[in-house]
């Protein structure tokens, strides 16, 4: 699944005005809709005379040959994916104390090349794109900041229906990885 959401050149603060951050409730009502839809869904816009675009890795992009209905490619950095390793209780609960350790150890060796790895797909992928015409947005930080402000409403919103507790815990989270990234 993606989501479809209008195609403008996101460099210019007034294109996130009619991207519909002025009214972040707008904003925030993407569109579902399978890969395979997209190029039609961008060949013609839409009944509010915006272009529809989607939202992937640049990975997914590059792949599914979203460049040759898209234009453009913004650098929003609101997402990444992370491999994580699951299993249930009932497995962990019969490791012993040593092969707990084992996991733990071999996650966090990988942890570091996992990201790694992961970046230098995206860039390689983003050059690839650059490469075939894609015009890359870089959003500047005062820009981040103003969007981020933009949905703060719609955050609220979500955020109410989960248990409050855990969206503390998420969002101290949050600000603590973001502090030491800037």
């Amino acid at each position: 699944m993606g989501a479809w959401l209008p195609q403008r050149d996101q460099q210019q603060p007034a294109n996130h005005e009619s991207r519909g951050f002025r009214r972040a409730e707008a904003a925030c009502d993407p569109e579902p809709g399978l890969p395979g839809d997209l190029q039609g869904v961008q060949s013609e816009p839409g009944s509010d005379g915006v272009r529809r675009t989607q939202e992937n890795p640049y990975s997914v992009i590059l792949s599914n040959k979203f460049y040759e209905v898209q234009k453009y490619v913004s650098a929003t950095n609101h997402t990444f994916t992370q491999n994580i390793i699951i299993v249930s209780k009932k497995f962990w609960d019969r490791l012993s104390a040593e092969e707990q350790k084992m996991f733990r150890d071999a996650y966090a060796e990988t942890r570091e090349y996992q990201r790694d790895q992961t970046k230098l797909a995206a860039e390689k992928a983003l050059g690839e794109l650059k490469a075939k015409g894609m015009q890359f947005n870089d959003i500047a930080p005062a820009e981040y900041a103003r969007m981020q402000d933009a949905v703060k409403p719609v955050v609220a919103r979500s955020s109410g229906d989960y248990d409050q507790t855990k969206v503390k815990l998420f969002n101290d989270e949050l600000a603590r990885i973001r502090s030491k990234s800037n």
